[in-house]
């Protein structure tokens, strides 16, 4: 938990690893998220957005990408 408090952003990794070195066996990640989520401590990030279609964009792109 020293990282914790070094970089204020602790990831479901660090605190698995954290809790299977303080019970001493491995434990699924599903236990940690689920704790998180009780607690409401749970952030959920949204995955990378395709942008939106542009078709001026899109014939830019077709006709410069490069053929081999």
């Amino acid at each position: 938990m020293v990282k914790a408090i070094a970089e204020k952003m602790v990831t479901t990794d660090i605190l698995q690893a954290s809790f299977e070195k303080n019970i001493g066996k491995p434990v699924a990640k599903s236990p940690i998220d689920r704790l998180l989520k009780r607690h409401d401590w749970r952030q959920v990030v949204p995955g990378p957005n395709h942008p939106p279609k542009n078709p001026i964009r899109q014939e830019d792109v077709k006709n410069n990408f490069p053929n081999e």
